[in-house]
Order: structure tokens, then C-alpha cells, then sequence
């Protein structure tokens, strides 16, 4: 299963189930069960179908993995939107008033001097 996105991942999906628990997303579940499921789908987002009960944990898991790599990427791009943004918080604290904007400036240099 490829997630591309959060977009992608909270879209609802046709999910098939076969006696009541779910074997996979229906376009993409083997035939054979796709068959036997046809009257017994849900529709779901990503995050609901893993919430249900599946028929087996190595069914499950390849839909778990893509909707964590997701997630994953998610926090790292915030993580690093964090990071960016303490860091111009920073520079806005040590810059003195005179020199608020200044690029290049040295604000534990013992000369006082700019690089």
C-alpha cells in the first residue's frame, strides 16, 4: 500500500472484510477474497480500517507501516519548522535594538567585532 500524504491517508478507502474482519483494501485485495467479500466492505480512512479488526497481524501491517511513515514524516517537517523557528527567536534575542536585522552579526565575540 503506498500513502503518500496526510491527505491520502485520511481518504476514505473501500476496505474488504471476509467473515467480518478486514483482508485489505478492496481494489487491491487478492481476487479470491475481493470475490468473497464483495458484500461485506466498509469504508473507512486508513486510521479507522486499523482500528478494526483484520485477519491477521501480517495483513494488517503493511497498512500500519505506510500510515506511520506518514506520520513520521509529518514530525520530522514540524520538528524541523521547530527548529527553525527557535532559531530565529534566538537571533531576534541577541540582537541588540541597534542591531535588530542585522545579518552576520557576533554576539559573543570578545572584540565586539562582526565576522
Amino acid at each position: 500500500m503506498q500513502v503518500d500524504d496526510l491527505t491520502d491517508a485520511v481518504r476514505v478507502r473501500r476496505w474488504a472484510r471476509v467473515g467480518g474482519k478486514l483482508v485489505g483494501e478492496a481494489p487491491s485485495t487478492e481476487l479470491s477474497a475481493a470475490n468473497e467479500a464483495t458484500s461485506d466492505a466498509v469504508e473507512a480512512t486508513l486510521e479507522e480500517a486499523l482500528a478494526l479488526p483484520w485477519v491477521s497481524a501480517a495483513a494488517r501491517e503493511p497498512h500500519l507501516q505506510a500510515f506511520l511513515s506518514v506520520l513520521r514524516r509529518i514530525e520530522t517537517a514540524l520538528e524541523a519548522a521547530r527548529t527553525r523557528q527557535r532559531a530565529l527567536d534566538l537571533d531576534e534575542r541577541l540582537a541588540g535594538p541597534s542591531e535588530q536585522g542585522r545579518v552576520g552579526s557576533r554576539p559573543f565575540a570578545r572584540d565586539g567585532r562582526d565576522p
